[in-house]
């Protein structure tokens, strides 16, 4: 049974009916790929997107068995799925996955629908819809990449299983094996007494619209060790709101926690020697009295016992009297609680104002206190930091928005969180068009796997930048030197990357034409001599068993263009002499200008003949002629060939066909000679070589 061609399939599709035009352009131009095949599985239609997709000619396998695209493992899946589609009615499709093998040998693997047609008068078969699921399988192998190499330790917990799957760095905090801890569940390792504390937050978590929480928790390692960890976890739902996985990221914070707690101890010490406290306590008497205690003398400066007139409001600033008036109020009314901080700013002996954080409670009812006590928390110096830190943070926003490198931070999951002008700019692209989007899309695909395991191993602490290519909006490729950190998150902050690109084109422009200018000779832009005796000792190192034919090319009497046109008309027939060389070679060919007026060409040939081909037409493609200031000049060349022998070097073998070009000088100029055995002469005649080549090259001198 012959495959059908798309525009029949077209056309009978569109004699079912008034709709049958609409339906055959929706198949022939459809995204998704639709195959046809009998109930047996033999290949009758494919319309073009999955002509494209495998890269068949649909001719080259009409009448083919779809068994025969199908990766061997797939064979039994896709066998089971076309005996159930044949086996059901038109309204029922049969889901499979195939993996099809392409004609480049690529594996594709696709999710489809079998639907049976067979009874349908224009299709009379078995209908695949199919989608391209290959693109996904890449991103999972990158995600898992950057997943397995990252510092973090992460773990995934799927719906359904009794383990979790996690990277190493995950095991390596546990001390458990990650295998083992495939079967082990997530509450397994929380401590004892945080277990119930862990279920309510997972609880709260699946309930809760943003699907994430950060918290501190006690763990247990494998070896029964306890550490307390900050935990980060998220919810991953699909399309359908349905959970997908649980991430979890969990960073060892008891070094930190038992510092914290040292400072504190020390700090009580601290407090214990003056006067065990820092804060300024007082208390306000119903009677308008007042006393404070000894730090109110030292942080303000005034004497103990201190009564300013107007009363203690008198040293809060103006503008929060109104504020603390109505605080204490609310106090004395029992409708402000405790723990509620108010900040004023009072007045030091000196007449600077400082800034406190300031609680109370009503205490007059209690014994030995009778009024109503303040506390009194120097926040200066916090105040002062909070506003160098906006400051930091106001400047380090203006040196990233106008930073010359391009700055980017991108999440965990590989997303751009935010970039500054200088990247948008270098990609051509608006800020808002790649936030969101993959950072690895925005590398030139050739570099993409290459630069995504040099970022990880730059997150994993190894400091050299990488160097790769990005991909503008408009496809120029643009060299960079990125360097990516990994930044650790705070309370609700995640941790991010953040990375700093240069563009180094021109550098990289510069570097290959440096390279060029080492390697190719400047007027004629065909390699140097240093090049092609390089080329050529590669090429006699690889070709053993069958020879190298070295062809050298004397241009005749080129000093008479000199002396009647100039050095300039001379410097004109050589790059047109090297533009006509290189019009005619062969595939691999490789050409060298090595002296004023002399160029070899290095190709592969199986005989002497071969190389004589090779060698006159490129001496009749240099005498074609040649126009200086709309005055013709006549070019001719000898051409000298030599083949390689077993064993001989690049020098014995340009200096034999050196040799053959003064032979064909020396015969009468524009013509070509093999170094060994009877020369063929321009005309076709043969002529007997000199017995002497060494003294032929003494006599001989270029035209």
């Amino acid at each position: 049974m012959r495959m059908r061609e798309a525009s029949g399939i077209a056309r009978d599709l569109a004699a079912t009916g008034p709709d049958g035009t609409l339906a055959a352009a929706i198949v022939e131009t459809a995204a998704d790929r639709v195959v046809v095949t009998d109930e047996f599985g033999i290949l009758r239609y494919a319309n073009p997107a999955a002509v494209a997709l495998l890269g068949y000619d649909p001719a080259a396998v009409q009448g083919t068995s779809l068994f025969d695209l199908i990766h061997p493992e797939g064979i039994e899946e896709a066998a089971s799925a076309l005996a159930s589609a044949a086996a059901s009615s038109a309204l029922h499709a049969v889901p499979v996955e195939l993996r099809l093998q392409a004609r480049d040998g690529s594996a594709r693997r696709l999710e489809a629908t079998a639907t049976n047609l067979v009874a349908h008068p224009q299709v009379q078969g078995i209908v695949f819809r199919c989608r391209d699921l290959s693109y996904q399988d890449v991103a999972q192998r990158r995600f898992r990449l950057m997943f397995e190499q990252s510092p973090i330790a992460q773990a995934l917990v799927v719906p359904g299983t009794p383990g979790m799957i996690a990277n190493a760095a995950f095991a390596r905090l546990f001390a458990i094996s990650r295998d083992a801890l495939l079967t082990t569940a997530p509450e397994v390792l929380v401590h004892p007494d945080d277990r119930a504390q862990m279920l309510q937050d997972k609880a709260r978590l699946e309930a809760d619209d943003t699907g994430r929480y950060v918290t501190q928790r006690r763990y247990l390692r494998g070896d029964g060790e306890v550490f307390v960890g900050r935990v980060a976890a998220a919810l991953l739902r699909d399309l359908n709101g349905r959970i997908e996985y649980l991430s979890i990221t969990i960073e060892d914070v008891s070094a930190e926690l038992r510092a914290a707690e040292a400072l504190s101890v020390s700090e009580a010490r601290a407090r214990a020697l003056i006067d065990n406290s820092p804060d300024i306590i007082a208390v306000l008497y119903p009677d308008g009295e007042w006393e404070a205690s000894d730090q109110g003398t030292r942080l303000l400066g005034y004497p103990k016992g201190f009564d300013p007139p107007g009363g203690v409001l008198s040293l809060v600033h103006p503008d929060d009297v109104p504020a603390a008036a109505a605080a204490l109020t609310d106090i004395l009314a029992g409708t402000r609680a405790s723990d509620t901080p108010i900040e004023l700013r009072l007045r030091a002996a000196d007449g600077a104002y400082r800034q406190f954080e300031c609680v109370g409670q009503n205490l007059e009812e209690a014994a030995h206190i009778g009024g109503v006590v303040i506390t009194a928390r120097d926040i200066t110096a916090r105040k002062n930091a909070e506003a160098r830190l906006r400051a930091a943070e106001q400047r380090f926003k203006v040196a990233f928005d106008h930073a010359p490198l391009a700055v980017s931070i991108v999440d965990l999951e590989g997303r751009i969180v935010d970039i500054n002008s200088a990247g948008c700019a270098m990609l051509g692209r608006s800020r808002a068009d790649l936030l969101g989007t993959l950072a690895e899309l925005t590398v030139h695909p050739e570099d993409r796997d290459a630069a995504i395991e040099r970022t990880t191993a730059q997150l994993g602490g190894a400091a050299a930048p990488v160097e790769f290519r990005l991909l503008s909006v408009s496809g120029q490729a643009i060299s960079v030197l990125s360097h990516a950190s990994l930044v650790e998150g705070s309370g609700d902050e995640p941790p991010y990357v953040i990375t700093l690109q240069t563009d180094i084109s021109d550098r990289k422009h510069l570097e290959a034409e440096l390279e060029r200018r080492a390697t190719h000779d400047e007027l004629t832009r065909l390699r140097n001599r240093a090049s092609l005796d390089q080329h050529l000792e590669h090429a006699l190192l690889r070709r053993v068993s069958s020879p190298v034919a070295a062809i050298f090319l004397d241009l005749d009497d080129f000093k008479s263009v000199n002396d009647s046109f100039g050095h300039d008309a001379g410097d004109k027939l050589l790059a047109h002499t090297a533009d006509r060389i290189r019009e005619n070679l062969r595939a691999g060919d490789v050409a060298a200008r090595v002296g004023g007026d002399e160029f070899i060409v290095v190709c592969d040939v199986t005989n002497p003949e071969q190389a004589l081909d090779v060698g006159e037409r490129l001496r009749r493609a240099i005498e074609d002629g040649f126009h200086y200031v709309d005055q013709p000049i006549g070019v001719t060349a000898s051409v000298g060939i030599a083949l390689s022998k077993p064993g001989e070097n690049a020098a014995s073998l340009l200096r034999r066909a050196d040799t053959a070009t003064y032979v064909a000088k020396r015969a009468g100029k524009a013509r070509t000679e093999l170094a060994e055995g009877t020369p063929a002469t321009a005309d076709g005649t043969r002529q007997e070589p000199y017995e002497d080549e060494t003294r032929c090259c003494e006599e001989v001198t270029h035209g």
